[in-house]
């Protein structure tokens, strides 16, 4: 007589974190067994956004999917993990991921983006007043910023938050 595997896989120790200089969130998770995994992002409405793992058969033990939220607003998003092991046994569960990019606005009339933390560093693009950037992080009295594509540096007294 052979059992019939009866039990869905369990999926533990979910963890999520996002970089705001790369937009990039890490989804972390154990598996119990070999099983197919999806990983899918959905926004507040529940529709799916975002599938970092499409039906992967993976094996047992620490997985990892990468999410790109560039193209995302911020908000409160469901990161969905569901396993299905070779008897069709499926679990499925939840976390949810806060996005939350931070941004500013230029006071100057025009502003210059920098390569490096220095003014005498090459400028690599500008900003007009009133214009809304984003802040990827702060490195003493400057902002590294992004502004659509372009990744620099402009003075923090210059821009508000």
């Amino acid at each position: 007589k052979v059992n019939k595997d009866i039990t869905a896989p369990n999926i533990t120790s979910i963890d999520t974190s996002g970089n705001y200089s790369t937009e990039k969130a890490s989804i972390t998770y154990t598996i119990s067994e070999v099983a197919k995994v999806t990983v899918q992002v959905k926004n507040s409405k529940g529709k799916v956004i975002a599938t970092p793992t499409d039906t992967k058969s993976l094996k047992k033990g620490s997985q990892s999917a990468t999410w790109n939220f560039k193209n995302v607003s911020n908000g409160t998003y469901t990161v969905t993990i569901t396993a299905k092991d070779a008897s069709n046994n499926q679990r499925t569960v939840s976390k949810k991921i806060s996005i939350k990019k931070t941004t500013g606005k230029v006071t100057a009339s025009v502003l210059n983006i920098r390569e490096k933390t220095n003014t005498s560093s090459k400028i690599v693009g500008k900003l007009k007043k009133n214009q809304t950037v984003t802040i990827l992080a702060q490195q003493g009295d400057w902002y590294k910023i992004k502004n659509g594509s372009q990744i620099g540096y402009v003075s923090k007294k210059y821009v508000t938050k």
